[in-house]
């Protein structure tokens, strides 16, 4: 009987189109019976039909899975040059652009199915001197929207990402540097959540106040010892096919 069931399983799959490894087990060896699809596990064996072994991870449609993993870009702050510039718009493989300088795969967009709850903001500046650092952070202007609708704006200390610099430092007589206490708790948190649907367009945009004192500042360059990283990071759940 049980060689029977074996048998009328396998008939119907290969009628499906399915093909099999084949192999006797002991016992249908010693009774002569026809080889069956079988795969030794060690303590017995179970069907393993030839397109199992190498079948890909499916695609279920409409099913997405939650992940961790930010979203987030990178742009170059030229010294006495850039007023503005904007954020999310060029993906991975244009502009010299990698996994390292921006998350994105499609200009200002998520891919389908593929979507993104916003519930933290952080913005990072990537220079070692101290002079560069307070003058990014203190004379930007972040702002995030989303189907051209403004979602959050604040000058860039107002969202610190939980890293960076920070602490005590000798240089240049400065006897404390921060840009946010680091952990978790140090990411800005959003008071409403920000939904990035499949293909919602979004772009971050910053305004750099160069000119101009405290109180009276204008948009206009300001001078950097170098050319530097102006990166921001989204954190939340991001969710795609399974």
């Amino acid at each position: 009987m049980m060689f029977w069931k074996k048998n009328v399983i396998r008939e119907k799959l290969e009628a499906a189109g399915f093909g099999f490894n084949k192999k006797k087990t002991d016992l249908e060896q010693q009774i002569g019976n026809s080889a069956i699809e079988w795969h030794d596990n060690g303590g017995g064996g179970i069907f393993v039909p030839d397109f199992q072994r190498q079948k890909s991870n499916p695609t279920y449609t409409g099913v997405l899975e939650a992940i961790d993993k930010p979203v987030y870009d990178t742009f170059p702050v030229v010294s006495a040059s850039t007023t503005a510039f904007d954020l999310f718009q060029i993906p991975q493989g244009q502009s010299s652009k990698t996994a390292m300088e921006t998350s994105q795969r499609q200009a200002g967009q998520l891919p389908s199915p593929e979507k993104f709850t916003v519930k933290r903001i952080g913005l990072f500046i990537m220079t070692a001197v101290l002079a560069d650092f307070y003058k990014l952070v203190n004379q930007t202007l972040f702002t995030f929207s989303v189907n051209s609708k403004n979602y959050t704006q604040g000058p860039s200390f107002y969202y610190p990402t939980g890293f960076g610099p920070f602490g005590q430092t000798t240089a240049n007589d400065t006897s404390i540097v921060t840009n946010g206490f680091p952990g978790d708790l140090g990411v800005r948190s959003l008071i409403y959540d920000i939904p990035l649907n499949p293909q919602d367009p979004f772009i971050g945009h910053v305004d750099i106040y160069g000119t101009g004192t405290v109180g009276a500042r204008s948009v206009g360059t300001i001078t950097l010892t170098a050319t530097t990283g102006f990166m921001v990071f989204m954190q939340g759940p991001y969710e795609r096919a399974i």
